[in-house]
């Protein structure tokens, strides 16, 4: 695979690693008749915030065929928390399907727009909404530090009492915790 350097609107370097190395170019699909289809997957389904995400676009002309040998240009960023949007281009890895990667580095939805073209002419643009979930536990065979209380209200106290309070803390994995 190859990796790519984009900017962020904050001006931030950004690095979107792309999911295959380019194939061999193939020869555009004629221009559709009737409108052009845009899929999008991901893998691993449903996407997770650790790691990166795969995106796989496939896109297919009016008739069900696949497009080849478009630009597929594609943009991420979290619907309700702006984390600055990252852009890309999906490479194309033949029968109409496009691939890139994204690092989802928060839970919650994100908003993947994107924009297919031949040449200047653009066939489809279109944005899809990916729920991202937190990664699945890897705590088997780990320690877990397990604390009884995140919090202890004392509520007012006067200037120069002294007051104690106490958290009890237990490992529930099955390894030694340090």
């Amino acid at each position: 695979g190859t990796a790519k350097m984009f900017s962020d609107t904050d001006g931030n370097q950004v690095v979107l690693v792309l999911a295959a190395c380019a194939a061999p170019a193939a020869a555009p699909s004629p221009a559709a008749s009737g409108p052009v289809t845009v899929t999008l997957t991901t893998n691993p389904n449903p996407a997770i915030s650790t790691g990166e995400t795969e995106l796989v676009i496939e896109v297919k002309d009016g008739a069900g065929k696949a497009v080849n040998g478009a630009s597929v240009q594609v943009s991420v960023d979290m619907v309700s928390h702006s984390m600055g949007t990252l852009t890309g281009q999906a490479t194309d890895q033949g029968n109409g399907r496009y691939a890139t990667k994204v690092p989802f580095d928060m839970v919650g939805d994100w908003v993947v727009t994107v924009e297919v073209r031949q040449g200047d002419r653009v066939l489809a643009t279109t944005d899809v909404t990916i729920p991202v979930q937190p990664a699945p536990s890897t705590d088997a065979g780990q320690p877990q530090l397990v604390v009884d209380r995140d919090r202890i209200d004392f509520g007012s106290v006067p200037v120069n009492q002294m007051v104690r309070a106490s958290f009890k803390l237990t490992n529930s994995g099955d390894q030694p915790l340090t």
